[in-house]
């Protein structure tokens, strides 16, 4: 893959490079960002060669290893900015050094009183530095003495600057994203409706966040560009719980899977798996860079996985590496900190020239496929895509099951007869709902609602909760399973699982929106007096079931859990089983209230004025 022209000198440089010494680049080149002339280039001198491969190197520092913990923030193209923060009796301070990266003298510190809320950006020979919780933004100059300072109402929000240092960005959790200019203090919002606001790792010029859409309730990822202010959205699908961007090179972390990531450059979606310590976008290449499992062996590779170079640290059970990974075009290599026990950290350099290189990185391209689609007849999985196009739901069969679910097992049905059947019941179950319901059990980042018909559905062993079942649902990360066996499943079954995910969505929407009618409290008043549930579907106690009399329950399985309790109720509800209703007030109030806990959660705009799980309550 081509890159840029910078990309393409280090490129060269990796195939090229006999390993030894860094090349020393030219010494009459004017620092950016700091002032004074250039100095001599020293810094590798004194350096001390660590690891197995040749191009790792301890660099001496006394400056850095006198810091607690700081962060590396490259200072123009000739200088290191640490940042650390410093707890000491009665508050905090903010501890600042600029390190020569020509000969590793101290170019400037200073420190500042500090909340522990802070932000930092180089940029424009300027320090910004951030502190939402004193409400402090201080703008340093080169010698990092406050140039201009601006004083702000402390929240402790998230805050963000822009390159030119004029623009603060901040994620409020409860509200948005808003963009503040620093000299009018003139506010925008660069994010209407939005909840739950937070960062998705560290910045780049990019920095990736999370928020909820309180229109449907859905978390969302989007990207600020901190230097033009502009929002956007991934170029690919899928629930995202960590990232990062270069450009146009996306690095997103599969929410669903810890170790799963997704690429996205020059158009194409790569997919990988990485469950080493570490996989980070590294600034300004755009390249890829992992940490194995133990933290001490270091690859870069292209965004295609393609390997570009390897490094390994000296062994050690209390060794690891800092998350700051400082590109320097002057020594064509990448600055990092290494720590061990309790030690502070020492500077190291990696020096990317050597060949070294390893392994490619195994890359899958397309978005996640879906499995299997030739065991059953091909008019089926037509039948399946029929379904889920109509309902808005996933609906799987046959070899597209994973068969193997936390609890359960089950095994593919070809069975043709069996599996008409079992999608029949699935469409009948489903026209029940009013139009657009389904679509509105989404929420967070539940995307879609799986519905697999599996064969021989039973309980694990080893699973002590899992008992013997029709069909039973899971909430996933990124979606909500259900899984029903085809030769056990009926419309009731349909109803009783859908209820466990109208339930979870309930939660959400009270979790979330101020004045939701749903709550557990709420339930739990509703109920006759003494009663607690039972906890456990296996071990039911005499106390518990002798409630089942009481014309609360629907049945003595309704007092194993609340989220049974409701299931119940709504199945019995939406199967006509008006005597279940029958000279029991107790229980159309519970019935009362769960409805009411429905329409006040889901947009009712084309509802019937009854719908079927409220007929008992007209009757």
């Amino acid at each position: 893959m081509k890159k840029t022209a910078l990309f393409l000198g280090l490129l060269l440089a990796l195939l090229t490079g006999c390993g030894g010494q860094p090349a020393a680049p030219s010494a009459h080149v004017t620092p950016t960002g700091t002032a004074g002339p250039t100095r001599a280039l020293t810094l590798m001198e004194g350096r001390e060669a660590v690891g197995e491969l040749g191009n790792a190197w301890y660099i001496p520092s006394g400056a850095v290893e006198a810091m607690d913990s700081p962060q590396l923030i490259p200072f123009g193209e000739r200088a290191l900015l640490l940042v650390s923060q410093v707890i000491e009796e009665g508050g905090c301070r903010a501890e600042l050094k600029l390190l020569s990266l020509e000969d590793g003298a101290l170019l400037a510190e200073n420190s500042f009183p500090s909340s522990g809320y802070v932000s930092v950006r180089a940029g424009d020979g300027l320090v910004g530095l951030c502190d939402s919780g004193a409400g402090v933004v201080r703008l340093l100059d080169g010698s990092l003495t406050p140039a201009r300072v601006y004083e702000l109402e402390p929240d402790g929000e998230s805050w963000y600057l822009s390159g030119d240092m004029e623009t603060l960005y901040i994620l409020r959790y409860d509200r948005g994203l808003f963009a503040r200019d620093l000299d009018s203090g003139e506010e925008t919002a660069l994010l209407d409706n939005g909840a739950r606001v937070c960062a998705l790792g560290q910045p780049t010029r990019y920095l990736l966040f999370s928020y909820v859409d309180m229109g449907d309730q859905r978390t969302y990822c989007l990207s600020l560009d901190l230097d033009t202010g502009a929002v956007e959205s991934p170029p690919t699908a899928g629930a995202v719980n960590t990232g990062c961007r270069v450009g146009e090179t996306w690095l997103l972390g599969d929410a669903a899977r810890w170790d799963r990531y997704r690429v996205v450059t020059d158009g194409r979606v790569l997919r990988t798996d990485w469950a080493g310590s570490r996989f980070i976008l590294t600034e300004p290449l755009g390249l890829l860079l992992a940490a194995d499992e133990t933290g001490r062996e270091l690859t870069l590779y292209e965004p295609d996985g393609g390997c570009l170079s390897r490094c390994t640290l000296p062994r050690g059970e209390d060794r690891w590496v800092g998350g700051d990974f400082v590109w320097s075009e002057l020594w064509k290599g990448y600055f990092f900190l290494d720590y061990e026990n309790s030690r502070n950290g020492r500077l190291l350099f990696w020096d990317t020239q050597g060949e070294t290189r390893g392994e490619d990185l195994p890359m899958e391209e397309g978005e996640e496929p879906v499995p299997g689609g030739t065991l059953a007849p091909a008019e089926l999985y037509d039948r399946a895509a029929e379904l889920s196009r109509r309902f808005g739901v996933d609906v799987r069969i046959a070899d597209r099951c994973a068969l193997d679910y936390t609890g359960y097992t089950a095994w593919a049905v070809s069975d043709g007869a069996a599996l008409t059947e079992a999608m029949e019941v699935l469409e009948r179950a489903l026209s029940a709902y009013p139009e657009g319901f389904l679509e509105q059990l989404k929420y967070d980042r539940i995307g879609s609602i799986r519905i697999e018909l599996v064969g021989g559905l039973s309980a694990k062993e080893d699973a002590p909760e899992s008992i013997s079942a029709a069909a039973f649902t899971q909430e996933r990360v990124d979606h909500y399973l259900m899984v029903a066996d085809v030769y056990m499943v009926n419309e009731a079954a349909v109803y009783h699982e859908l209820s466990h995910i109208i339930d979870s969505r309930l939660a959400w929407d009270a979790g979330l929106r101020e004045g939701a009618l749903f709550s557990e409290e709420d339930w739990l008043a509703l109920q006759p007096a003494g009663f607690q549930y039972a906890w456990s579907y296996r071990n039911i106690p005499e106390s518990v079931t002798a409630y089942y009399s009481s014309n609360y329950f629907v049945m003595d399985y309704s007092c194993t859990f609340p989220t049974e309790d409701r299931a119940t109720l709504l199945g019995a509800a939406m199967t006509g089983a008006f005597d279940e209703f029958e000279n029991r007030p107790a229980l159309l109030t519970k019935l009362d209230y769960y409805s009411r806990c429905i329409r006040d959660c889901f947009d009712t705009a084309g509802w019937p004025s009854v719908t079927l799980w409220e007929e008992p309550l007209n009757r």
